[in-house]
């Protein structure tokens, strides 16, 4: 369907949909809400291969405006992670790794 419901939970037992993520006609898969720098970021897979970023421009992820961004062209189940010294990497296929860009 080329979208992605991102749901959020004050208890974790009930749930509601935040928004859905238009994801240029591609499926995704494994997706992964990280909260840094003061910006909601989701990381997907792609069905086929691939991943992507979404970057939201807040944390408010009901209302803040997003970009997606391709950032490999295979690859599976990404992630975010950010260390101490505020570098961030991008983590796929259970242990590739690459830093990400300040911005």
């Amino acid at each position: 369907s080329g979208k992605l419901t991102v749901w959020k939970s004050p208890d974790l037992r009930r749930w509601e949909v935040a928004r859905v993520v238009e994801l240029d006609g591609r499926n995704g898969l494994s997706p992964e809400v990280h909260f840094h720098a003061g910006r909601a970021w989701l990381a997907v897979g792609f069905d086929g291969g691939g991943t992507g970023l979404v970057r939201f421009a807040s944390a408010e992820l009901e209302r803040a405006d997003w970009a997606l961004a391709e950032i490999t062209k295979d690859g599976a189940d990404p992630s975010l992670f950010a260390d101490d010294d505020g570098r961030v990497y991008w983590v796929t296929d259970g242990g590739k790794v690459a830093r990400m860009k300040p911005d």
